[in-house]
């Protein structure tokens, strides 16, 4: 069926979508769950037809939340939608980047034997008898199989052969296998079904681990009682006073706090109140007990009969709803994307005569752009690298524009034309044995500088981490024990990872450790001052290294001729475990590159390996000539040269 359909309620239109993918064979668990929740939030709110605002509206309306949970409303809404637009294509179907699907991945956190006994030891004291087993049971089943907690609750009683000693598993998708098992947790699992068909008498249920109930145990809903969530309370007695008081149609339901729907305006920080020809929707907010001035939309007030900007409001949405709500972006690509844009508004004023709060997008237009890129590499003398990050900043912004700015779509379509600039690939610079013992040995240990710089020094050529790694490492990060001792980061992406330590970095590490003192959150090395709650900064840490590189060249002339920064090191600690003979993809697991590509110039760097490979070329002893051919065609292309540029 296709083309408009009379306007339904949502929530009965959500049963039918369910109902449909269910019999292509899909369990629509969660996202059912989300998806009748999101037809309950659009029929109270008067909502008829799915927008790109209301599912936006209601995905960010579960705050605080993890980016990835928001994903999930989404995919949620917009297969929800997709069902909707071809029975009427009045729904809008959502861009699937809406909002970040970026997932904040954290190291996994690897449980000893000793940890898990605890755990076990603890959920033996539930009460009552049976919820003590069954958790008890849950969790010595998961460490000694691995399985997902969904599959172990899956599990049925069948699903075990004694016999041979094996489990068989319905995992992720429908897909089954069989795994081993050791006999000491085939006996617990014996002496859990004889506990369980005591205390429940008559049991003949399919399923393993069950609760107090008798039932399958749940792994999102059966929790310890002591864990339980209490009823919500209400003060008031009356639901619909929590909704604003505002006019609507007879017999629509009244809007939820918040809602889709309402009249509560956002204040701009970069457009003045007192400002005329705001965007709609963005007027400044009126006090709660005086009705808005509703004005006509055809008659604008001026203010000596000039228009306002147009770039500010939507500079300021690209900040603080795309960046900052929607893609979740970090504080360094926020801060670069500001740096970004405060030169080019400078840059621009200087050149137009017109200050960044009166500017207009228009005037942002090819000719502009492409001076400031100019003025980038003649002016500041950025490099080419630099250049291209200032103009992603630059087309991620006029993107967002195109969307809220539809008169400036041929300005907008000829900056984002234009195109990145050629970047040179520079040989990997390195430092030799020789050279990182001298750096090694110019800080002076007897200090507490010079203690606290050796081993900011080792820790670098021993983890290879980046400078914002190391300096963001607390005192709790550092692991320091007989066997696998480590210190865990958060890198580049929000990626967390553990990246262990050689025994001589680690009784250097723990050295330091030992001479001073802190909380768990301390910066595990702070700048100098009394507190030592202080990170040292990125510009301390090379003026460090400038001061012990000329100490340091005394014994290796070489280190005068070669820069010395904090990512060098990071290349030493590649190239030697190249040299070392380790695979690129144990590299890039240890440097935590997100793709072996990245790796692949520490190969190209590694000398030796082109030489064992030169040694392998057996040299002929045929004597190469030049081939000339006989016809008078092929004579005459080969006597054509190419005309020399003027």
């Amino acid at each position: 069926m296709t083309g408009p359909v009379p306007a339904a309620a949502l929530s009965a239109l959500a049963e039918e979508y369910l109902a449909f993918r269910r019999r292509l064979g899909f369990e629509m668990d969660k996202p059912g769950f989300l998806v009748r929740r999101f037809a309950g939030y659009c029929d109270g709110a008067g909502i008829t037809r799915v927008t790109d605002q209301a599912v936006l509206d209601w995905v960010l309306l579960a705050q605080p939340v993890a980016p990835s949970y928001r994903w999930l409303r989404l995919n949620a809404a917009r297969g929800f939608a997709i069902y909707l637009h071809a029975l009427d294509p009045a729904h809008q179907i959502p861009a699937p980047d809406l909002v970040p699907s970026r997932r904040d991945r954290p190291a996994p956190c690897i449980m000893s034997s000793e940890a898990i006994q605890t755990l076990m030891e603890a959920a033996g004291r539930l009460r009552p008898e049976l919820h003590a087993a069954t958790f008890q049971t849950l969790t010595g089943l998961i460490a000694a199989t691995g399985m997902r907690t969904c599959e172990a609750v899956r599990a049925d009683d069948s699903d075990i052969d004694p016999a041979e000693a094996a489990m068989t598993l319905h995992g992720k998708n429908r897909r089954d296998r069989r795994i081993p098992l050791h006999p000491a947790t085939l006996e617990a699992l014996a002496g859990y079904q004889q506990l369980r068909d005591r205390l429940i008498p008559g049991y003949a249920g399919p399923s393993l681990l069950v609760n107090t109930r008798g039932r399958r145990l749940n792994a999102d809903q059966d929790a310890p009682p002591d864990t339980a969530r209490p009823a919500p309370h209400l003060r008031r007695h009356h639901a619909d006073r929590l909704a604003e008081r505002r006019r609507r149609h007879p017999g629509q339901p009244p809007a939820a706090p918040g809602s889709h729907g309402t009249h509560q305006a956002a204040a701009h920080l970069l457009v003045p109140a007192s400002r005329p020809r705001t965007a709609p929707g963005r007027q400044r907010p009126h006090a709660p007990s005086r009705r808005p001035h509703r004005r006509q939309p055809d008659r604008p007030r001026t203010t000596g009969g000039e228009a306002m900007s147009d770039l500010a409001p939507i500079l300021q949405g690209f900040f603080r709803v795309k960046l900052m709500q929607h893609k979740d972006a970090s504080p360094h690509t926020i801060s670069s994307y500001r740096d970004t844009w405060r030169l080019l508004l400078h840059y621009a004023q200087q050149v137009t005569g017109t200050p960044p709060e009166k500017m207009r997008l228009a005037q942002l237009d090819h000719e502009l752009i492409t001076g400031f890129l100019r003025h980038l590499d003649t002016g500041r003398g950025n490099s080419a690298r630099t250049r291209n990050n200032r103009l992603a900043a630059i087309h991620s912004m006029f993107r967002y524009a195109a969307l809220h700015a539809p008169d400036d779509a041929g300005v907008i379509q000829r900056v984002l034309a234009i195109e990145s600039a050629r970047t040179d690939d520079t040989e990997i610079p390195w430092l030799t044995p020789e050279e990182t013992a001298a750096i090694l040995a110019a800080p002076d240990r007897s200090t507490w500088a010079g203690r606290r710089d050796h081993a900011m020094i080792t820790v670098l050529l021993a983890t290879g981490l980046r400078v914002s790694e190391l300096l963001n490492l607390t005192r709790a990060d550092a692991r320091i024990q007989a066997t696998g001792s480590h210190v865990r980061c958060t890198g580049k992406g929000r990626r967390e990872r553990s990246t262990p330590l050689d025994p001589a970095s680690a009784a250097v590490l723990g050295e330091w450790l030992d001479h001073t003192s802190g909380q768990p959150g301390d910066p595990l090395f702070p700048a100098r001052g009394r507190t030592g709650r202080r990170k040292l900064t990125r510009d301390g840490f090379q003026a460090r290294l400038d001061k012990y590189q000329k100490t340091a060249s005394r014994d290796q002339p070489s280190l005068a001729g070669k820069r010395l920064f904090p990512h060098l090191f990071r290349h030493t600690r590649a190239m030697n475990m190249r040299i070392a003979g380790h695979d690129v993809s144990i590299i890039a697991l240890w440097l935590g590159h997100q793709d072996v590509s990245s790796t692949m110039k520490y190969l190209h760097a590694d000398l030796k390996l082109k030489e064992r490979a030169l040694d392998r070329t057996a040299a002929t002893e045929q004597q190469l000539g030049r081939y000339r051919p006989s016809d008078t065609v092929l004579d005459f292309l080969d006597s054509l040269t190419a005309p020399p540029r003027e």
